[in-house]
This record gives structure tokens, C-alpha cells and sequence, in this order.
């Protein structure tokens, strides 16, 4: 796990030996079963959560209905920051697509060490980033693509995605039924 969080980390900030090693002292492992849940709604979330093996999905409900707001693949870093910043109960359930193993840090613990290590905020600075970027995209695409043009942007940007969540879970994604997806991929293929 250590190599595979340095190698994650480095991507987003250089740290020195001392602050990485400080940091990857702080994750506690936690194994999740597939379908198992890291955290439900109504929940108050108080830790960040490094994926180091499997997939996870991020999904709301609504009235009975779940939406699936993301997928994530390790490595990884995930949470709910709304719940975690504004200390409310989450709306969010992460839940695992297959065994999963997990890594979790109190932020509070994370939050005296930034004190200690300010460059550390370059991690979260930069993992702030690509969340934004990648919701905003998100957002974009639901608010102008046609559901072909969903399914193709994600094809070309996730392959991940395409090759190995579920169809109904994609279908959710995209914001769209899984008859409709299934029209769609009849019609590309």
C-alpha cells in the first residue's frame, strides 16, 4: 500500500521522505466487501478514504431511485466533502463493486498534520482540482449532450467505466434508463 499511496501522492505533489512518511502513518486499513458500504446516508462523514484495490461507486437516492453521481477506480482518494466540511449528515452512499481495499485518515488527525507539514495541502489542493473538473464536465454534459453524446464522451474519457461497471449503474450515470442505454450501444455497434 505505502509504494501505491507515494506513487498516487506524487502525481498531485512532491513531498519530502518525512512528510509522506508522517502522512501514510496516519491511514488505518479497512477491507470492504463487494456491495458493502464505507458510509450511508445520514451519516456524519469524518474521514477521507485512499483506495488502494477495486472500484467504488458514489450514488444518492431519490424517491426509492439510486443516482449515481461517480465511479471510482484505485488508486484513489475519496469522501464526501460537503458532509466532511460543513459537519452534516451525508445524502452520499459509497458503496463497493467488488472486494475493496481501503485506507482510512481521521480529518482531524489529517488536519493537525497539514499544521505541522503545510505541503500537504498541495495534495488536497490538487485532488480538490480534479474533482471540480471532473463534476463540472459532468455537469456540462448532462445539461447540453444528447445521451449518445454522454455515452460517447464517456466511452472515450472512462473506458474503465464501459469495461467494467454494471449496465443499470452506467444507465444511472448517465441520467438515463437501461433500455435506453441498450438502444444506444445497439445503434454504435
Amino acid at each position: 500500500m505505502k509504494e501505491r499511496l507515494k506513487t498516487f501522492t506524487a502525481t498531485m505533489a512532491t513531498l519530502t521522505d518525512e512528510e509522506f512518511e508522517a502522512y501514510a502513518l496516519l491511514f488505518r486499513p479497512m477491507q470492504v466487501k463487494r456491495m458493502n458500504h464505507i458510509f450511508t446516508e445520514g451519516h456524519l462523514v469524518k474521514h477521507i478514504y485512499y483506495l488502494d484495490h477495486g472500484v467504488m461507486r458514489s450514488y444518492y437516492m431519490n424517491e426509492g431511485r439510486e443516482i449515481t453521481s461517480g465511479f471510482h477506480f484505485a488508486p484513489f482518494i475519496m469522501t464526501d466533502i460537503f458532509s466532511l466540511r460543513e459537519k452534516v449528515p451525508t445524502a452520499m452512499n459509497l458503496q463497493a463493486l467488488r472486494d475493496t481495499e481501503c485506507y482510512e485518515i481521521s480529518i482531524d488527525e489529517l488536519e493537525a498534520l497539514i499544521v505541522r507539514y503545510p505541503n500537504l495541502l498541495n495534495v488536497f489542493f490538487k485532488l480538490y482540482e480534479i474533482l471540480l473538473l471532473r463534476s463540472k464536465k459532468r455537469q456540462l454534459s448532462l445539461i447540453y449532450d444528447q445521451p449518445r453524446e454522454r455515452y460517447l464522451k464517456l466511452f472515450k474519457e472512462r473506458p474503465e467505466i464501459i469495461a467494467e461497471i454494471p449496465q443499470h449503474y452506467i444507465a444511472s450515470y448517465l441520467g438515463i434508463q437501461p433500455e435506453t442505454l441498450s438502444r444506444i450501444k445497439r445503434k454504435i455497434f
